[in-house]
């Protein structure tokens, strides 16, 4: 019985420290995200997917909408939004 109590508790003490360990998301990624050379418009802000912390930019020249995302796992991701008709979607 004292090492089921001494185990629940190794156990126990365990869990909390690997909650301790992840990642602070206080500060937002989003920050992380330069635009370039103002080409790039922040249309919204989609917050985290799994663990990537993704956005939705416009490209002013182009009109044409990207997904961005960050993670402190991952450099980075982007690819162009579609609309429901399978084309990508464009303002101009």
């Amino acid at each position: 019985m004292k090492k089921k109590i001494i185990s629940l508790g190794l156990l126990c003490v365990l869990g909390i420290s690997m909650i301790g360990c992840m990642n602070n998301r206080g500060n937002t990624q989003s920050e992380q995200i330069k635009e370039n050379d103002n080409n790039f418009i922040k249309v919204k802000d989609l917050g985290y997917v799994d663990d990537i912390y993704m956005c939705e930019y416009m490209d002013k020249e182009t009109g044409v909408h990207y997904y961005i995302g960050r993670s402190s796992h991952y450099r980075g991701c982007m690819s162009p939004v579609y609309d429901s008709n399978g084309k990508v979607k464009v303002d101009k």
